[in-house]
Formats: C-alpha cells, structure tokens, sequence
C-alpha cells in the first residue's frame, strides 16, 4: 500500500513553503519521480533562499526530462541571484543551454542584474550575446529588457561608462 500523497497534493504543499523552510525540506521534493512536484520545489526553493539547493537546481535546469522543471529551475537560480553571487555564475552557463525556456529564463535573471552595479557589465555583456539568440522569442525579450533596463540606468549600453547629465 502506497501511503505517499497523491503528487497533487505534495506540490500544493510545496506552494505554501516560505523562507523559513531549510535545504532539507525541499531536496527530496526536486527529486521525485513527478514533472509537477519537481516543479513546485524549484518554485519554493526560489522561495526560500535555498543557497544549499543550487547544485539540484542546476542539475534540474540543465538536464530534467520535463521542460516547465527545467524552466522553472533555471527561474529559480535567476530569483537567487540577486542573493547569492554563486547563483548569478550559473546564469551564464544556462544561457549557453540547448532549450530557449531555459535561455529565457537565464535572460530574466540577467536582465534583473542590471540593476546592480556589481554585475551590470557582466550581464550586459551576457545579454548582448543573446540579443542575436537563434530563437526569436529569446531575441525579442532580450532586446526589450535590455533597452528598458539599460534606459532606467545610469550606464552607457555596452559600456561601464557612467552616463552624466550636461
């Protein structure tokens, strides 16, 4: 007799975990043998903070048989790196990946590091690359967050320049 929930309900548990859940609560749950609650752990660990979660999520980003895991985990290394400088060096090796959900999540992540004056150049120059992405939905986004994100800032795209007023 199998006594486990019903996936279902395991994954609808994972949406109400919070930051104060740690590593162990949630690495079990992104290795089960459901696309869906493999999901909902790469949601709650973008949740949590889970730095100690990076390696899973990784493995998850890069080779996970259901594409929405792997997206979902390449979104959630994106969400940590804005905490978490380990998590904004993976970004880079995600947008090299063969799947464009993967890509555009990577995107996402870089995008939002624009923002921040320590990793602007380098996500610049990530994003540059992507803008001539093979896939034009990964194109087209890079090149609107890019612009908008570049337009809102003080820096001069391409550049570490700083922009000043005349």
């Amino acid at each position: 007799m199998d006594i486990a929930p019903p996936a279902s309900d395991a994954a609808a548990s994972l949406a109400w975990l919070r930051e104060a859940e740690d590593d162990c609560t949630i690495a079990p749950y992104l290795r089960s043998g459901h696309a869906s609650v493999r999901r909902a752990a790469a949601v709650a660990a973008a949740r949590s903070g889970a730095g100690g979660l990076l390696p899973m999520l990784r493995e998850a980003a890069a080779r996970d048989e259901a594409q929405d895991v792997r997206r979902e985990a390449a979104s959630a290394i994106g969400r940590l790196s804005r905490e978490l400088p380990q998590a904004f060096g993976l970004l880079a090796e995600l947008a090299e990946h063969d799947d464009p959900g993967v890509v555009l999540q990577a995107a996402r992540g870089l995008a939002a590091a624009l923002r921040d004056p320590a990793n602007r150049a380098v996500a610049d120059a990530m994003l540059e690359r992507l803008a001539c992405h093979r896939n034009e939905i990964v194109r087209e986004f890079v090149q609107i967050e890019r612009s908008r994100a570049l337009a809102a800032s003080d820096m001069w795209p391409g550049t570490s320049t700083m922009l000043t007023a005349r």
